[in-house]
This record gives structure tokens, C-alpha cells and sequence, in this order.
């Protein structure tokens, strides 16, 4: 089977590590063959042809060679589908697919709590793509169900090619020989975010909150790590404060797990996300997870999560309860049961090898 994948970019961000991981292991576990068209590129890029997967990007110098070979194999190869990730992307799949008679599956990778938070443009395009999804695309695939509430309400999707197939958690097991035994005796407790300066992830509500955090029995520790977050403008926004707890900014790291025992709490304030899969790895090493209600966030974690509302004094309360509940139960009784998890993920959930061979 040969599949068009068409993706808005290849940064290192949520969904496109989810679209790295869906390749990888439909290519090996159902010989797969995918092409994989991206409107501009990204670091991600060397990934994918590690793969021995062909790359097309629109952004590349025009060339009569480039735009021959472009053409070559977008509109005149047979593939049997084609494969959409986000806004910009459906809308230039379902676009092909018009002039290939090619079928598309679309998809959306985020939910979102209210339209202040988008840009005016994104939601242009999310309006084209919910218009175009109704006549062109065979299935709109969501990887969360307030995905799937948000897109249908608001934005007009159709319910009825709407499909939830969340993404496969990225589960570790817990691992005593990792844990930083140093926290207990230096009285100390450190916190971590994964997270990019970018509106979505409200950075600056946590500096805010953490900072306001007292606590006469512990030096706390906020560690942020995300894209040029070590220059970013949320490092200037906490420095202007009057810093009274350590907030430290580091560059993106590849291997979570190498760094997820030295934590304690793993914090996340987002105001949307897609699928949370950051704070379930986080849960899944016994971390302690402390969220906002972004996409599944709240759903998927239940009672393992310490739930923010985005009010600086009931934050503020609730992260007290999550010290009081690290200090009283074990890192080990902590770490969600993955088994139990990932049944409760995927209830009533499809696989995309259901809308790949049944298309």
C-alpha cells in the first residue's frame, strides 16, 4: 500500500514526533510504503529519511528539477491514500485529491478552549478545512475527544466523518536505579516543564504561578526545557520579576526518560494541547503530574493528576496538596499501572489500519 502523507511542517513539536512514530511503525508492522510531502521543513527532517522515506517540501528552492520531480510524484504517482496532519495540510490534501481522485483521510491534532486564543488566520483555515472536509475527505481522524467536541461545535466539522484514534502513550517503566536521592536531603524539590515559549503553552501564568509558590520546608525548583527557551522572552519575563524561587531554562531534550527521575512534579499550564502524552510518560515514571485541563488532560489522568484552573490562588493550593501527597506515598505507588491506562485510552477508540485497508 502506498500512502501520501502531507504535513504543514517538520519541526520537533507534538504532532509531528506522532506522525514520526505513526510512520515508523506502520511502515515495519504492515509494509507500508509513504511519501511524505511537508509545506516547509524542520529539524525532524533527517529522522524521516533515516526512515528511507522520500521528502517533497514546498518551501524548497524552485527549480525546474525540483518542480518536475514535485509534480512527478505528487500528482502523478498512484497512491492509494492520502494522509493529512493539521489545518494548512488538509486543506492542500484535500486540494490534490481533487485533481487525483485520491482518497484523504484529514486530521486535526489539537483542541482548543476558546477563540481568543488562536490567530485569526488559524481559524480561517480551520473554517476552510471544516468546509472542504465535508465534501473532499472520507474521514476527519481527532486524537482526543474534546478534539472532536471543540471542532464539531465550533467550528462546524462534520460529526459524522469525525473518528477519535489518540495517539499510543509513550509509557516507561519505573526504574528505582534512576531516582535522585539527593531531593530528600538537600530538602529540595524540583519541578519540570516540557514546553516551547508559544501562547498555547501560558508560560508566563506558570512563571507567575510558581514564583508566588512559599514553602518554609523546601527550596523549589522550576526546570523548563523547550525550543530556544534558554533565549526566549518568558526567561526575560521571569528575570524582571522579583525572583523569589529558582526557575532554570534549558534547550529541548531528545531522551525525556534520561532526565524524568531527577523530578519530583511534572507541570504543564497549556491552554490546549492534542494528545498530553508529555504528562503521561511524566505519570507513567511516577512524577508527579499537575495540569491544566488541555485536550484529554483531565479525562485520561482522572485522580493521578493535580488539577489547575488557571487562578493563581487555587493554583497556588492545589500545588501545596501535590507537595502534602509526595511527601506521604512513594514514588514507586505513584507510577501509574500502564496496563490499566492504556485500556482506558483506547476504549472505543479505532486504529488507523481500520481506515487505511476499510477506506
Amino acid at each position: 500500500m502506498d500512502i501520501l502523507i502531507v504535513i504543514t511542517c517538520l519541526k520537533p513539536h507534538g504532532a509531528e514526533y506522532s506522525c514520526l512514530r505513526h510512520i515508523k511503525e506502520y511502515k515495519i508492522k504492515y509494509n507500508v510504503n509513504f511519501t511524505l510531502l511537508s509545506i516547509i521543513g524542520g529539524e525532524l527532517e533527517n529522522e524521516f529519511k533515516k526512515l528511507g522515506i522520500p521528502i517533497f517540501r514546498l518551501n524548497e528552492k524552485i527549480t525546474f528539477k525540483n518542480l518536475k520531480n514535485l509534480i512527478k510524484n505528487i500528482f502523478f504517482k498512484k497512491y492509494d491514500l492520502i494522509h493529512t496532519w493539521m489545518y494548512h495540510a488538509n486543506i492542500l490534501g484535500m486540494i490534490i485529491s481533487i485533481f487525483t481522485k485520491i482518497p484523504v483521510i484529514t486530521s486535526i491534532r489539537q483542541a482548543f478552549p476558546n477563540y481568543n486564543s488562536l490567530k485569526r488566520k488559524t481559524i480561517l483555515y480551520a473554517f476552510i478545512d471544516s468546509f472542504l472536509s465535508r465534501i473532499i475527505a472520507k474521514k476527519i481522524v481527532f486524537n482526543s475527544k474534546a478534539s472532536i467536541n471543540d471542532h464539531n461545535k465550533r467550528l462546524l466539522y462534520c460529526k459524522k466523518k469525525s473518528v477519535y484514534i489518540p495517539n499510543k502513550p509513550y509509557t516507561i517503566k519505573f526504574k528505582k536505579k534512576f531516582l535522585n536521592k539527593s531531593n530528600e536531603k538537600n530538602n529540595k524539590l524540583y519541578f519540570l516543564s516540557l514546553a516551547r515559549d508559544d501562547k498555547s503553552k501560558n508560560l508566563t501564568y506558570m512563571i507567575e504561578l510558581f514564583n508566588a509558590l512559599k514553602n518554609k520546608k523546601y527550596e523549589l525548583i522550576l526546570d523548563i526545557y523547550g525550543d530556544n527557551i534558554d533565549n526566549s522572552m518568558c526567561k526575560k519575563f521571569y528575570e524582571n520579576l522579583n525572583p523569589i524561587n529558582k526557575i532554570r531554562f534549558f534547550p529541548k531534550i531528545s531522551n525525556l526518560e534520561s532526565i524524568l527521575f531527577k523530578y519530583d512534579f511534572y507541570i504543564s499550564t497549556s491552554l490546549w494541547e492534542g494528545y498530553p502524552n508529555s504528562l503521561i510518560t511524566a505519570a507513567s515514571s511516577g512524577c508527579i503530574p499537575i495540569a491544566t485541563n488541555a485536550g484529554d488532560s483531565w479525562d485520561l489522568l482522572g485522580n493521578n493528576l493535580f488539577k489547575l484552573r488557571k487562578n493563581v490562588k487555587y493554583d497556588l493550593k492545589i500545588i501545596h496538596q501535590a507537595i502534602i501527597f509526595n511527601e506521604k506515598n512513594s514514588r514507586e505507588n505513584r507510577s501509574i499501572n500502564s496496563i490499566d491506562f492504556l485500556r482506558k485510552g483506547f476504549i472505543n477508540s479505532l486504529n488507523f489500519s481500520d481506515l487505511y485497508f476499510n477506506k
